[in-house]
Formats: C-alpha cells, structure tokens, sequence
C-alpha cells in the first residue's frame, strides 16, 4: 500500500502541545496561532499550569514549529499525536488523564522536551 494511501486512511497527523504562557510573547503567541488547526489556542476547561494547549499538524511541527519554540526558549511537552479527518474541523482530542497530568509535571518543570510524548492515536 502506497504512503498516500495510508495517509487518506487514517487522516492528518497531528499533534497536542502544552506551551507555558510564561514563556511566551503576544507575537509568538500569534504565530502558533496561525499554525494552529484552531487559529487559537484550544479551549479546554484545563488551565494546568498557566499554560495553553495548541494542535499542529505534525508536518508543520516537524518542520518549523518545534524549531521556533526551542530558538524562542520555550517550554512545552507533547502530550499526543492523533489524527483528523478534516483539519477545518478538529476533532475533541482529550488525552487521557495520566497523560496530562505527566505533561503538566513535565511542563512544571520548565523543561525544553517532549518526555510526556506518548503514541496515543486518537
């Protein structure tokens, strides 16, 4: 079966961030924003550690996206990758508790990394 197929299969692949707001300004805020699939940041009624979730496309976040958050100092975790069928309506993505709560620890700990990443496809 051909890469394409796969992809037209299981849909986009895509990726939940936990950024710290600490860390970032109004204008990086407004990048990944306009990266993100929801134009915003997401709203969930988690507000874990005066942070803000946001959903790349996993294309865009291995191209450009990881790369911008490290250059900026930015603290994140992957919590998930999952896939969308449409990306002009994203799917409720909610990861499983332990994994936010992993994420949040991670994140507490101002940490440049992806420990939290899990291979959880919704």
């Amino acid at each position: 079966m051909k890469s394409n197929e796969v992809e037209e299969q299981a849909g986009i692949a895509c990726v939940e961030v936990l950024v710290a707001k600490r860390s970032i300004d109004s204008g990086l805020r407004w990048t990944l924003s306009v990266y993100s699939l929801e134009n915003r940041p997401v709203r969930k009624n988690l507000d874990i550690h005066h942070s803000e979730i946001f959903h790349f496309m996993l294309y865009d976040w291995d191209r450009s996206i990881r790369a911008l958050l490290e250059s900026h100092n930015v603290a994140f975790t992957v919590v998930q990758e999952f896939f969308v069928a449409d990306i002009s309506q994203p799917e409720d993505t909610s990861a499983d508790p332990e994994v936010w709560l992993r994420a949040a620890e991670d994140l507490a700990q101002g940490s440049l990394s992806q420990a939290a990443e899990s291979s959880m496809i919704s």
